[in-house]
């Protein structure tokens, strides 16, 4: 059963919103006005898989934005207004299922070890367009799955080389159209030979 409200000027997600809808397994909220989804809002959810929030207001996402939220696959919640992602966002997802995370065009400035706590089976997050100029070492250390890494046209000047240690899965980093002082390392951040950095 997938809902799609799309298009419409929706300011809020409550906490009743999805009350008798345990069949859904995918919604459409992308081009309206959210900027508050309120703690539990996706709670009884227990088959969804595909949650779109693209094109909203959304300013910051915390442990109560996905609060009892187990079995999600894909979260898109790009072009928003997000500058803060805080510990334990993902915790609730459990990090069972959640393959990718869509967070590009944002208002982001960095990340750090606390930022994807929970989601250790990421394939794919897509970090481009934001403000980060700030990635703490190992803030995607030991991601066995994760295959693609977006963080192009952000504020980067430099990565740690542990920011992706133990990430043997990885195969492609995108960093173009970032003010890298040095591109001549760029590799060295790269945990196998089969991984690929684009500048």
């Amino acid at each position: 059963m997938t809902i799609n409200c799309s298009f419409n000027l929706i300011t809020q997600l409550e906490n009743s919103t999805f009350i008798g809808a345990e069949k859904l397994i995918s919604i459409d909220f992308s081009h309206n006005k959210i900027s508050r989804i309120a703690p539990g809002t996706f709670a009884s959810l227990a088959n969804m898989e595909l949650i779109v929030l693209y094109n909203n207001l959304i300013t910051e996402l915390d442990n109560s934005t996905f609060l009892g939220a187990e079995f999600f696959y894909h979260i898109d919640v790009s072009f928003n207004k997000i500058s803060k992602i805080g510990p334990g966002t993902f915790t609730n997802t459990k990090g069972i299922n959640l393959i990718s995370i869509y967070l590009n065009s944002n208002l982001l400035t960095e990340l750090n070890n606390s930022t994807f706590i929970g989601a250790k089976n990421l394939y794919s997050v897509d970090l481009s367009s934001n403000k980060i100029s700030t990635i703490a070492a190992g803030t995607f250390a030991n991601f066995s799955n994760l295959t693609i890494v977006d963080l192009s046209y952000n504020d980067l000047k430099q990565i740690d080389n542990s920011t992706f240690a133990g990430c043997l899965s990885l195969n492609e980093i995108y960093l173009t159209g970032n003010p890298i002082t040095s591109k001549a390392s760029l590799q060295s951040i790269c945990p196998t030979n089969e991984c690929t950095v684009y500048f």
